[in-house]
C-alpha cells in the first residue's frame, strides 16, 4: 500500500510539474512579444531545462545532442480516386532503410540537422513539455514534422516519436504518418 501511496505523490507530484512549465511557457509567449522568436525559444529551453530531472525523459531528450529514430509503421494517404486511400504498412521493408538521424540539436537557436536516405539537411527544432519536435520544409514548400515524445515506449530508455508528412505528389496531396521509437545521445 505504501508502494502505491508513494507512486501516487510522484504522479502528482509531475503532473504540477507540467503545469508549472505550461503555464510559465504561456506567460513567456504573451509577455514576449516584442523579443524574437530565437529569444523566446531560450527562454523556453531554460524553463524546461531548469524544470526537467535527468532520469526523466524529457531531461534525457532536453541534452541530446543527437536523436537517432527508427520508423515503425504508420498509414499513407493518396488522394488519386478523389478520397483519400490509406495504406498501412512499414516504412521500408530493411531496417536499415527506416533510420532518421537528427544530430548538431541546438535548442536555444532553434536547429538541427537531418540525415536520411537522400542525405542531410537542416531543420527547425522546438522544446515543449511535450517534447522535441522537428520541423523540414523542402524547396518545394513540403512539410516533414518529428516529434519524439517526452515519454519512453514501456520498459525500455527509448523515446516514442511520430513522423509526419505533408506534401503534394505530382499535383495530389500525399501524406502519411509513421511510429517508432529513438534513442539520445548527448
Amino acid at each position: 500500500m505504501n508502494f502505491l501511496k508513494g507512486k501516487i505523490m510522484e504522479a502528482k507530484k509531475c503532473c504540477l510539474l507540467i503545469a508549472m512549465v505550461t503555464v510559465s511557457m504561456c506567460f513567456l509567449y504573451r509577455t514576449g512579444d516584442a523579443e524574437s522568436s530565437e529569444g523566446k525559444q531560450d527562454d523556453i529551453v531554460k524553463v524546461l531545462t531548469d524544470s526537467a530531472r535527468d532520469n526523466d525523459p524529457l531531461g534525457a531528450l532536453l541534452k541530446a545532442k543527437t536523436i537517432k529514430c527508427f520508423l515503425g509503421k504508420g498509414c499513407t494517404a493518396d488522394w488519386n480516386a478523389g478520397d483519400p486511400n490509406l495504406t498501412i504498412g512499414r516504412w521500408r521493408e530493411k531496417r536499415e532503410d527506416c533510420i532518421m538521424i537528427f544530430d548538431s540539436i541546438d535548442l536555444k537557436k532553434g536547429t538541427a540537422r537531418f540525415i536520411g536516405g537522400s542525405g542531410s539537411v537542416d531543420v527547425k527544432v522546438i522544446a515543449t513539455p511535450t517534447g522535441v519536435t522537428f520541423v523540414e520544409e523542402s524547396d518545394s514548400g513540403n512539410l516533414m514534422i518529428t516529434t519524439v515524445f517526452a515519454s519512453y515506449k514501456k520498459g525500455t530508455r527509448d523515446h516514442i516519436f511520430v513522423h509526419s508528412r505533408h506534401m503534394i505528389f505530382f499535383g495530389e496531396p500525399l501524406s502519411s504518418q509513421f511510429h517508432g521509437v529513438c534513442s539520445t545521445y548527448e
